[in-house]
């Protein structure tokens, strides 16, 4: 919303440069900007009407944990359950008003840090910066206030080369990876050189429809789910 109210402001001023140096007007053109301020109510209704479909998401023959995102104007709470049982949930948060700013000006990636919940546990996945400039993002992760592990994204010439995303989450002794190529939003999920899990649209067609995610883990591990859920966020823009 953020930026259509910066580029109705940008072609305002353009338009009233165009007068000042050519004296050149064109009604037309200087009506057709107020859709840009227009455009940030639709996109309110819009989703309103989606968040409350978040909040009512029911899985139907879901085995696997599940959610369902249709919107990305709020961060409001999404339910997130295994089979048809809701056994958390998780939203996205900015620890800063300027994170908020920077993120719908330039990339939804930027700053990426969010709350799970899981039965009575809450895990803060939050970015942090080990350099000034870099290339890669940081976050750490905790558990009930407590450290437990870490995460990074692995960007470098052969990923990039490969069209691969990877990232790294390290949970004391045992580290996961998830890989994806960018032009699928499927994630797999590996310790070592073996999958062990996935991230996904699940196997059917309503779910591509209904944009329904599916994740399937190992032993209900909420490590895994959280290394699954930041390549989403940060990769595939799933909040």
């Amino acid at each position: 919303m953020i930026k259509s109210i910066v580029l109705f402001i940008l072609i305002q001023l353009a338009l009233l440069a165009r007068y000042v140096i050519k004296g050149e007007f064109e009604p037309f053109y200087y009506g057709m900007t107020y859709i840009f301020l227009f455009l940030p109510v639709v996109l309110y209704i819009f989703g309103k009407h989606f968040a409350d479909k978040e909040q009512n998401y029911k899985p139907n023959n879901i085995e696997d944990w599940s959610f369902y995102t249709r919107q990305k104007v709020f961060s409001n709470e999404k339910p997130l359950f295994k089979g048809d049982v809701k056994r958390g949930s998780f939203h996205r948060y900015f620890s800063k008003k300027s994170h908020y700013l920077i993120c719908e000006l330039i990339g939804e990636s930027f700053f990426l840090s969010f709350k799970l919940k899981i039965d009575d546990d809450e895990y803060n996945i939050k970015s942090y910066s080990e350099k000034l400039f870099s290339n890669q993002s940081y976050w750490h992760i905790f558990k009930n206030g407590k450290q437990i592990g870490k995460a990074k994204t692995v960007v470098d010439l052969k990923n990039t080369a490969k069209l691969k995303e990877v990232i790294e989450a390290t949970f004391g002794d045992i580290t996961y990876t998830t890989a994806a190529p960018t032009v699928t939003s499927t994630i797999k999920l590996y310790e070592g050189n073996v999958q062990i899990g996935s991230f996904g649209r699940g196997d059917e067609l309503s779910h591509l429809i209904k944009n329904i995610k599916v994740m399937k883990v190992q032993n209900d591990s909420p490590e895994q789910l959280i290394s699954l859920l930041i390549h989403a966020f940060y990769f595939k823009n799933s909040k």
